[in-house]
């Protein structure tokens, strides 16, 4: 079934290799690579500026992500990687260093050691080398033997090994910053994987002037290839025909544009995507495969201004012994330059108790309690909230929980989803994002050839 065309009477025709809708991270990655590679790369971004949840901006003098701060994975990361393979300049970067992070237990701060870190946290919570022992075994276990099923939560797998609330407490910390969920709502045998994710790779980066920095040089990759990146430019619908993507109506500066591509890469979640391709050109099955499974993260996220840093260290502390177990970092011991002379930044970061079903208000009551709780010298140090952000529903921390994404490809020919809620199995978040534009990138140089060659 074909979508219906729009009316239209004086629309503007142009044709290219991709079309990609939404300049997420997901998005510019895959287009920086197609560019890269010859393909005709046209993005188009409803927003004034590109990089979506993956990007900074200038606030009140200070420099504010728009939701993600850092490349996980450092240079190892897929966003990295992508730099790297398009030939796009250096951009200053630093990690934390040592310590990378620290953990807030039963009031005392503890450092994560260079080795041996976990097993070292999970002592000091246990104090029973035997209970220890237990949920390390089981842990190494399940990353090198046999990963536990997606049909039982984190919570409820660990709890076969032990139900002391400390140590839950340190996952839980780990689990709610990297997915924003909790340890009830993310599968088991996602967190192994995301755990191996990590192994062997470089600590985060975060570049000097924030990740716009990582958005521009990809934004540039695609305009010298050639490529175009419209923003302000709001898509209407994916044209489909005999099952295949055929076009994209857009509307730009109040004209109609249809745009003929031999590929159309989704950046904008797999809902939407469905909403403008027309459910009546989806199978049933993966209808209910996108509806059941798809289901934003949620978060509570706050930026403190203070005259002094209230961390002296330049990585993250996780407090897992407050109500809602906190990511807290202080963004101005790496790079000064992201506040005004004498000011500081102290960065929160939370998920509700349930992602599903919360009230805003109380979770704000809360998170001010843990605040003060872990900072009693907060107003002595000049400290006042600059921007406190829920990211939910259209803007959230990911479309999708980790583990209930859905594939890249669609049932559509020639129609690819992209972004946090496509991410391949074991990645997170912005980098997860990354990682999903690179897989469709690489399929579609494998099947199809730019027009002209």
């Amino acid at each position: 079934m074909a979508a219906a065309r729009l009316p239209h009477s004086k629309m503007g025709k142009m044709k290219t290799d991709i079309v990609i809708i939404g300049s997420g991270i997901g998005g510019l990655c895959a287009g920086a690579l197609l560019a890269h590679s010859g393909y005709k790369t046209i993005v188009l971004e409803r927003m004034p500026i590109a990089g979506g949840r993956y990007t900074s901006v200038k606030y009140k003098g200070y420099t504010v992500p728009t939701a993600s701060w850092m490349l996980l994975y450092g240079k190892d990361d897929p966003v990295y990687k992508t730099l790297q393979e398009v030939g796009a300049p250096e951009i200053e970067m630093r990690g934390a260093g040592t310590p990378m992070a620290r953990y807030r237990i039963s009031g005392n701060i503890y450092d994560w050691p260079e080795k041996g870190a976990l097993r070292y946290l999970l002592s000091v919570a246990s104090h029973d080398e035997d209970e220890v022992n237990r949920v390390m075994t089981a842990l190494g276990q399940a990353m090198s033997e046999e990963t536990p099923s997606n049909e039982i939560s984190f919570r409820d797998w660990l709890f076969q090994y032990t139900r002391n609330e400390a140590i839950h407490s340190i996952f839980q910390a780990q689990i709610a910053t990297w997915c924003g969920m909790n340890a009830d709502e993310l599968p088991a045998g996602e967190f192994i994987r995301a755990l191996l994710s990590f192994r062997g790779k470089s600590d985060f980066r975060i570049p000097k002037n924030g990740l716009k920095d990582i958005i521009d040089a990809l934004e540039k990759v695609i305009k010298e290839n050639g490529g175009e990146v419209w923003k302000l430019t709001a898509v209407k619908q994916i044209v489909v025909q005999d099952g295949e993507s055929r076009s994209i109506i857009a509307e730009r500066n109040g004209n109609e544009m249809e745009i003929e591509a031999s590929v159309v890469i989704s950046n904008i979640g797999p809902k939407k995507t469905i909403e403008l391709a027309g459910v009546g050109n989806f199978s049933e099955s993966y209808l209910r495969e996108v509806n059941e499974k798809v289901r934003p993260s949620v978060g509570m996220d706050y930026l403190f201004i203070t005259d002094k840093p209230l961390l002296d260290f330049p990585g993250t502390l996780y407090t897992t012994d407050t109500r809602r177990k906190v990511s807290w970092s202080v963004p101005t011991m790496m790079w000064p330059e992201h506040a005004p002379n004498g000011k500081h930044l102290l960065h929160g970061f939370a998920v509700p108790r349930s992602t599903l079903d919360y009230d805003p208000k109380e979770e704000h009551d809360i998170f001010m309690q843990d605040l003060m709780d872990v900072f009693p010298d907060f107003k002595k140090c000049g400290g006042q909230l600059l921007l406190r952000r829920n990211f939910c529903g259209e803007w959230p921390c990911t479309r999708a929980w980790q583990g209930y994404d859905v594939t890249q490809e669609t049932p559509i020919e020639n129609l690819y989803n992209v972004g946090d809620g496509a991410k391949p199995e074991g990645w997170i978040v912005g980098s997860g994002a990354a990682e999903s534009g690179r897989i469709v990138a690489r399929k579609i140089m494998e099947r199809i050839k730019p027009w002209g060659r």
